[in-house]
């Protein structure tokens, strides 16, 4: 058996939606959004492959999210029906100026009124789960545990 004998390339049969079969898909999806709004397009995918609207891959989610966009730029689904739960971002805060930074910190000084006590002081969490006393004569920051 020879190399191009076993090595034939194959056709790749795509099933591709029909126009109407594309049409109910999104109609559905507009019912489901209402249903369930506002809803994440991840919620929405999911509810989709439950009940066999798409498949459960990455290629099922990229169609749910795809007809999400379209349905939403030709006003067939309202914008606020999907919630856009971005990821949190974690980044260092920044200012105009010297001067804005100043006086943003100013809003947030709190003097440290127990520091330098000479008495016991004692310091309780509020939340019922952190709740702990400290007794300590003179504690080493003002944060309160």
């Amino acid at each position: 058996m020879s190399a191009a004998e076993l090595y034939q390339p194959r056709t790749i049969k795509r099933q591709r939606a029909t126009r109407d079969e594309a049409d109910q898909r999104r109609a559905r999806l507009v019912a489901l959004t209402e249903e369930k709004r506002p809803a994440t397009v991840r919620q929405i995918f999911y509810a989709a492959t439950v009940e066999g609207l798409v498949e459960k891959t990455e290629a099922g989610y990229a169609k749910v999210k795809t007809d999400l966009v379209l349905l939403r730029r030709s006003g067939a689904m309202p914008y606020h029906w999907l919630a856009d739960n971005t990821r949190w971002q974690h980044k260092p805060e920044t200012f105009k100026g010297l001067a804005d930074a100043l006086r943003e910190t100013a809003l947030f000084y709190r003097k440290a009124l127990w520091v330098r006590t000479p008495i016991p002081t004692s310091r309780c969490g509020l939340k019922r789960t952190h709740s702990r006393v400290r007794s300590t004569r003179s504690p080493p920051s003002s944060t309160s545990h």
